[in-house]
């Protein structure tokens, strides 16, 4: 007899959402644009408010929050203005 195939097990919907947040944030071919970063906030936020008490939640939080600081680039100064005010809104309200 044969054995039978080791069934993947399913993600949780957590893991999905942390990974599709985390594939935003850590594209590095990506160009860095508002509308990227828009993206990653919403789908970072629609991580928190799912799943609050989860400990990717928190996670989430401090990746967003630090987020800004990878904008180093002179050219980069609006976009982390953009990013640091977008995130204090969208996460204090």
């Amino acid at each position: 007899p044969t054995a039978a195939p080791a069934q993947e097990k399913a993600k949780a919907p957590v893991d999905v959402a942390w990974e599709a947040f985390a594939k935003l944030r850590d594209d590095k071919d990506a160009p860095v644009t508002a509308e990227r970063l828009a993206a990653m906030l919403e789908a970072g936020l629609q991580l928190v408010a799912a799943h609050p008490t989860h400990w990717r939640a928190a996670s989430t939080i401090t990746a967003l929050a630090t987020h800004g600081g990878k904008l180093r680039d002179k050219k980069q100064a609006p976009l982390r203005e953009y990013w640091t005010a977008q995130v204090r809104y969208q996460v204090v309200n």
